[in-house]
């Protein structure tokens, strides 16, 4: 088990502060500026890695590249974190984002800037359905739902990243994203050090393993031996915390904040640097401390 432990911010995502009569959590940053001061704030709890997806004032998701430069600019102006914006999907969540290229084309406009260049980029090693089982309602959402990325659209990202002199982040999301992962790596399309990212889900969530230790078990049992790949878990649409400790003691990182889950307990609505202390509190319970932003580059190697 190592001695540090890698903590990410995942910052918004796709999740709002109110949304059609429903409210989430009313410190979900949409602005750069909001974004900007998430950052500095989870950097000062302890986090190193920090993700976010661009948003328009009133949070509606965004592909323009003039927020993207914005967001990552401040954010590397005002912190030292490792920033990794999002790729975009071709869900219709984002309007006339229909190709690979449309997906990939804000990273690589504010790339050319070392000021707004992000450091890490990523790639999803699946195409699953995005439609759930409400357990309430006893009915099927968004049945027909699909997010895709072929294999085409992997090698195309890995290959624009690497271009734009950024690492490339494989998201897992069940265990045929480990070999995709291992095929990868064995192919120099993605170079270690290997940093992973592992999805698990609330119950009724296909897209991911369920977010218990078995389904976090499932993960490493498929992993190559001696693989040397670093990996954190990020827990969908539920609370990391419930396999937080397992996570630290099995040697993984944690990828945790509001983008994924409101974390709200009755009137109580945290903050994603609240989340990130609460992080460091459970790490340190484990004998790990958290790793700084330099002590991380070093870690993944990242220039």
């Amino acid at each position: 088990m190592p001695d540090q432990v890698i903590i990410e911010v995942r910052a918004n995502e796709w999740k709002y502060r109110d949304k059609n009569g429903r409210h989430w959590n009313k410190n979900i940053p949409y602005t750069p500026d909001e974004i900007a001061e998430d950052a500095v704030a989870c950097e000062d709890a302890g986090a190193s890695i920090f993700h976010f997806h661009a948003r328009e004032a009133d949070g509606k998701e965004s592909a323009d590249p003039k927020l993207y430069a914005e967001a990552v600019g401040k954010c590397k102006r005002d912190t030292n974190l490792v920033i990794m914006p999002t790729n975009l999907p071709t869900t219709g969540d984002v309007p006339n984002i229909k190709t690979v290229q449309d997906r990939v084309a804000p990273i690589l406009a504010i790339a050319r800037d070392p000021a707004t260049r992000p450091h890490l980029g990523p790639i999803d090693l699946v195409t699953c359905n995005l439609g759930l089982f409400d357990s309430a309602s006893k009915n099927f959402l968004n049945p027909g739902k699909i997010y895709q990325n072929t294999i085409d659209d992997w090698l195309a990202f890995a290959q624009a990243y690497d271009t734009a002199s950024m690492k490339t982040v494989a998201f897992l999301w069940n265990i045929t994203s480990v070999g995709a992962l291992q095929r990868l790596v064995e192919l120099a399309i993605i170079r270690p050090p290997v940093w992973c990212e592992l999805v698990v889900a609330q119950e009724g969530h296909w897209y991911g393993h369920p977010a218990t230790t078995r389904g976090l078990g499932a993960f490493l049992d498929f992993f190559p031996k001696d693989s040397g790949w670093n990996w954190t878990v990020l827990a969908s649409w539920t609370s990391l915390f419930t396999v937080a400790h397992t996570v630290l003691e099995r040697g993984g990182n944690l990828s945790i904040g509001l983008g994924d889950y409101h974390y709200r307990v009755g009137d109580s609505e945290p903050t994603n640097a609240q989340l990130v202390a609460r992080a460091v509190s459970v790490a340190k319970e484990v004998g790990r401390e958290p790793a700084t932003p330099v002590e991380t580059r070093a870690i993944l190697n990242l220039k």
